[in-house]
């Protein structure tokens, strides 16, 4: 944008810090300027923000309460104001996954011609795409050219790895830009760029303001530079202090916009000295002071700053959630006065929803959601799987059972199809298959529609000669289906990646469609791509990123996820351009943003979001991660402690999961808190046995149907029973042979038992794997140690050859693989099971050598039967016969001693000796009794052996005091006879905490919180 003839301009530069009124008098500065013209429709001022999210605040928020009317047109982003100037020759963009794919085809396109250097080696490698899609994104916001890149390149050229990388990068950048242009497309900055090369025709403003800025790109200063000469007025805001030397990290970002723009000519103006958000001292005092080098102390009391530390990121969640809703309750506070905000909202949106939907608290997080996550994305996704995995079982029956499904098939139908093809032939996978199952007269017709929905819909798909009959056949399939106004954005989304793919086949000579390759493309792309969904309903708390929060304001914020590397992020290299080759290439003035400044950003995003605070600021951190490791608190925690005298702080400890009554807050607090108040035992008393003080919590939670419940049933005081006569005296005349499996599972949960043992019930299909890799394990090992040579068994030397019984054991596997429930599964899957067990015994190898030297034992029984119909009888105690299979028993070299072994695929939720303690752990015990009383052995101990880890856990005669060990046998001598008393009188009562992951839920009636506590 070139003039000879310029125009007088006007450029005032905003400075101060937040919330002292610059956005205020910008939007009265823009309706004084938009009233002097007919309805505010033939304006020439504009309101430039930095995202389309903020210019909707400020049209939806503000101007429309003023000037009803007017059209949104004036209050746009800055590629939206360029587009707007160029008029009608503005071309349309190209997608997230539109650059993907083009830069894909480029590099095949390339590796056939001319080959590539410095990327040959990563250019297949997952994720480098992307990271080329992102680097040529940062070239185009620089307005860089090959040309200019290669001139600021001239010092670098003499190395020869940056020679081959310059090479290779400039020919991407050329073929990007040339098949933008060959199908009419352009980057957003593209046409910043074309802006600038035309002559206006006089003055194009009168005014321009941009609000909510920190930094411009080089495109976007180019343009603020060409609009003061063709704008009466342009304002700039900046949030920072006026002082030029103050917190020079902490500011380093807009205090270099701020010299960009008063180089070009920008004056301050206006005094915005006075905070307008808040009265708060804290508050004000935190503003002025954090990130300092020596922060002034806050003396006085102050509640407005505080802390909370929780064990664990669900509980921190939670902490936020029951703070809420206290706030919401006891104070003049809307859940829209309310903000979250974390550094990013990705990896932890699920856990909020699901938090806040138990806590019943309204909320709109602003984020743009992967579409691959939507459920009717996710049913397309998984449909399109069926061609390329082969119509494996698992994809068939998940699109089948989605619920966008439910207006074509009917959900008994899909069932009775899953067991077909489960039972009889056992259709893991293979279109043919399906096909011959359609023709099986045993399956009803009924039941065979849903699948021949599915292959005539993937007929027609395979059978499109083009992207836009593909794309008709999805969309009218989905037609059909239970969609709903609420999958309006995602299918925007998908009709979106599906022009763009049209554009580009349709745009390409080179590019012949073929559906199923186009169906692998299309899957990529709903992995890549984004899509926001709106909300209905103001009355929400909102959940922002640090960056989209930067304009906002709220009574109360919670700043969330405060840990090292989360916030402030962790800042790396760029992997493709090096900060000191960006500093050689920033020489005449920046192109290429150097990463290590992302450290002073990352101050500035907190100073900035903790200053969104109108009355309330609280910090909040959980102490582990979710595979409970210990974290690391921000050291912006310790920058705001600085800040004052004292700041509160609310800790949640590892054992305070739940709350205590008078802070339930849920549905489920009320229905976990209550029963362990009315069924725990301590010392064969009540836990609460005063219920003075309690109502408060009576008053608010007694319409609760759950709450109720739960005080009648702790009334009444009744337990589950088998009360049938017939079924009872069938169990009492019932004689059989326990085995230790049977009795542990039995006193760990009778209705497990009862389900499993007596109903024969069968578990689901799902997770039969683990079971499946374990029995493998438990046969390799007996059949090798059953083939080993007693002298190799205790021999040193042989056990150094890792690598060749690493190879026998492998062979043994392959070998029972073959035979296994594993051979119909797909080959690559086969191979997964394969190399996790085959791994899993390298490690037993290793783990088995030290062993055998440390203890000098000798394996000796392998899978020893005990009273299952085999040679040795059955273990009988007091009447009661008791039967097993044990793993293994080592023998000491005199005959005498044993060690008793019991394989595990991987280890359980609870220790030996917790279970122990509790009265669940039978197996082992019972194991060491059978060893002691029909082998004659003087058995030292037993041991649980988890494969998988390498680790074990064991219970020693000579690890505690004497007579503790005997005591183990005794207390399971007496559960034995306990358990056998309990099954032959039908006494199912539940009596332990052991309802996780349990097959039988779906059918169990027993309520969890009916357990008793402690017993």
């Amino acid at each position: 944008m070139t003039s000879s003839a310029r125009i007088p301009e006007d450029k005032f530069l905003l400075v101060s810090p937040p919330g002292t009124g610059k956005t205020t008098h910008c939007i009265e500065l823009f309706k004084n300027e938009i009233l002097k013209t007919r309805g505010g429709i033939e304006s020439r001022s504009f309101f430039v923000l930095p995202s389309r999210e903020h210019a909707d605040r400020i049209q939806n928020l503000v101007l429309k309460k003023d000037l009803t009317g007017l059209f949104n047109v004036h209050i746009l982003t800055i590629n939206d104001l360029a587009a707007k100037l160029l008029g009608v020759s503005g071309k349309p963009r190209p997608t997230g996954p539109l650059r993907a794919a083009i830069v894909k085809k480029i590099l095949e396109d390339i590796g056939q011609e001319k080959g590539l250097e410095y990327f040959e080696p990563v250019k297949a490698l997952r994720g480098f795409h992307e990271l080329l899609v992102d680097a040529i994104r940062e070239f185009k916001t620089s307005l860089l050219s090959v040309r200019e890149f290669e001139r600021l390149s001239q010092g670098l050229l003499k190395d020869a790895v940056f020679r081959s990388k310059f090479r290779d990068f400039s020919l991407i950048l050329k073929n990007y830009s040339k098949e933008l242009e060959r199908l009419g497309l352009e980057e957003p900055e593209e046409a910043i760029g074309s802006l600038l090369s035309r002559e206006p025709a006089g003055r194009l403003a009168d005014l321009v303001i941009f609000d909510g800025f920190y930094d411009f790109t080089r495109a976007q200063r180019r343009l603020i530079e060409a609009l003061c000469r063709v704008s009466k007025r342009t304002v700039v805001t900046l949030t920072l202090p006026p002082e030029k030397s103050e917190r020079p990290a902490l500011f380093a970002y807009p205090r270099r916009t701020q010299i960009f723009l008063e180089s070009i000519g920008f004056k301050p103006h206006g005094d915005f000295s006075q905070n307008h958000r808040t009265a708060d001292r804290a508050l004000t005092h935190l503003e002025k002071n954090i990130f300092s080098d020596a922060p002034q102390a806050h003396a006085g009391p102050q509640d407005s700053v505080a802390v909370f530390e929780a064990p664990s990121v669900r509980l921190e969640i939670e902490m936020i959630a029951r703070e809420i809703k206290r706030l919401y309750r006891e104070n003049q506070i809307h859940f829209s006065d309310i903000c979250v905000i974390l550094r990013k909202i990705a990896g932890t949106e699920g856990l909020i929803r699901s938090v806040f939907s138990d806590f019943e608290i309204p909320l709109h997080i602003h984020e743009r959601k992967k579409l691959a996550a939507h459920g009717l994305a996710a049913t397309l996704h998984r449909f399109l799987n069926l061609a390329q995995e082969d119509w494996r079982r698992e994809d068939v029956f998940f699109v089948l059972k989605s619920s966008y499904l439910a207006p074509r098939v009917n959900f008994s139908d899909v069932l009775a199809l899953e067991s077909a093809a489960s039972s009889g032939e056992n259709i893991p996978e293979g279109r043919a298959a399906w096909r011959r199952l359609l023709a099986d007269p045993r399956v009803l017709a009924g039941q065979k529609e849903p699948l021949k929905m599915l292959l005539d819909l993937e007929s027609r798909l395979l059978g499109a000669a083009g992207v836009r009959e593909f794309a008709r056949a999805i969309f009218g399939w989905f037609d059909t289906l239970g969609v709903g106004p609420e999958d309006a954005e995602a299918l925007h989304s998908l009709g979106n990646i599906l022009k763009g793919a049209a554009l580009y086949y349709e745009g390409s000579e080179k590019r012949a469609f073929q559906a199923s390759a186009f169906a692998r493309e299309l899957q990529s792309s709903i992995e890549s791509a984004l899509f926001s969904s709106k909300v209905y309903g103001k009355n929400r708390v909102q959940v922002y990123d640090a960056v989209m929060a930067l304009p906002k304001e709220y009574k109360v914020v919670f700043l969330a996820g405060l840990l090292e590397k989360t916030f402030p992020q962790a800042v790396t290299e760029d992997p493709i351009f090096k900060d000191a080759e960006r500093r050689l290439l920033n020489r005449e003035g920046v192109v290429l943003e150097e990463r290590l400044w992302r450290v002073e950003g990352e101050r500035y995003f907190f100073y900035m979001a903790a200053s969104r605070a109108k009355e309330k600021l609280i910090l909040t951190y959980p102490t582990h991660d979710a595979e409970d490791r210990p974290t690391l608190p921000s050291f912006f925690i310790e920058e705001v402690q600085k800040c004052f005298a004292a700041v509160s702080r609310k800790t949640k400890g590892p054992g305070g999961i739940l709350p205590e009554a008078g802070e339930w807050e849920t549905a489920g607090e009320v229905t976990r808190g209550l029963a362990q108040i009315l069924f725990e035992r301590r010392n064969g008393a009540p836990r609460v046995s005063d219920f003075s003080g309690w109502a408060p919590t009576i008053r608010r939670w007694r319409r609760e149907t759950s709450f109720r419940e739960i005080v009648e049933a702790g009334r009444r005081g009744e337990e589950a029973a088998i009360r049938d006569p017939r079924i009872r005296e069938i169990l009492k005349k019932k004689e059989e042979t326990f085995s230790a499996t049977k009795l542990e599972t039995f006193v760990t949960c009778p209705f497990k038992y009862f389900a499993g043992r007596v109903l024969d019930l069968n578990e689901p299909i799902e997770g039969r794997e683990n079971l499946e890799m374990g029995s493998l394990l438990h046969e390799t090992l007996e059949a090798f140690y059953k083939e080993l040579d007693a002298r190799d068994r205790a021999n040193p030397a042989f056990w150094e050859k890792e690598s060749e019984i690493g190879g026998r054991l492998q062979k043994k596997l392959e070998g029972l693989m073959a035979e296994s429930a594993f051979r119909n599964e797909p080959l690559y899957r086969r191979r997964l099971y394969a190399e996790k067990m085959k791994g899993i015994l390298s490690l037993f190898v290793k783990r088995e050598r030290e062993l055998l030297a440390a203890r000098g034992f000798l394996p000796s029984y392998f899978e020893w039967e005990f009273g299952l119909g085999g040679k040795t009888p059955p273990l009988i105690l007091d009447g009661i016969r008791i039967g097993g299979k044990i793993d293994r028993i080592d023998v000491s070299p005199d005959g005498r001693g044993a060690l008793v072994i019991d394989y595990k695929k991987s280890k359980r939720p609870e220790t030996l000796k917790k279970k122990l303690a509790k009265g669940l752990e039978l197996q082992l015990p019972i194991y060491i009794l059978a060893a002691r009383k029909l082998l004659g052995l003087d058995v030292m101990g037993g041991e649980l052996r988890f494969l998988q880890t390498g680790t074990e856990e064991a219970i020693l005669r000579e690890k505690g005091p004497a007579d503790e060990f005997e005591k183990i046998l005794t207390d399971t001598e007496g559960a034995i006879r306990g358990a056998v008393a309990r099954l032959k009188d039908a006494d199912i009562a539940v009596r332990s905490k052991t309802c996780q992951h349990c097959p039988y839920d779906a059918v169990c009636r027993f309520e969890t919180w009916r357990l008793v506590y402690g017993a």
